[in-house]
């Protein structure tokens, strides 16, 4: 990962853990987690953060599903560094129905890449 995205990461990271359903004990275990396993569980907060702490029940300025999906597939692309500065890229990672979205084509982005470069 790029030091630029990372940088965004540990940034929605911060603002994250201040949302309600990102708050509770993360120190539980900690002592003993190997990198990977550390981030994967910042990962997660950061991901749990986002996904309950933007609701948008009436979907007010979300971008449309071929935006998300483009969105994800530029993502899935790690050396992408331009999605950052995307107002679209913004506001799914402040609206928690898009981000839900997202995930789950950034998953099937990510898996046809991977899958793709197998071969």
């Amino acid at each position: 990962m790029g030091g630029r995205r990372v940088k965004i990461f540990l940034w929605i990271a911060c603002e994250c853990l201040w949302c309600s359903a990102a708050r509770r004990p993360i120190i539980d275990g900690v002592k003993h987690e190997t990198p990977g396993q550390k981030w994967d569980r910042l990962k997660n907060q950061v991901q749990e953060g986002i996904l309950n702490g933007y609701p948008n029940p009436q979907r007010d300025g979300c971008p449309g599903a071929d935006a998300i999906h483009a969105l994800a597939v530029r993502s899935a692309n790690i050396d992408d560094e331009t999605i950052e500065g995307d107002p679209q890229w913004q506001h799914v990672t402040h609206c928690s129905p898009c981000y839900g979205e997202y995930l789950e084509q950034f998953d099937r982005a990510r898996a046809g890449k991977h899958t793709s470069t197998v071969k």
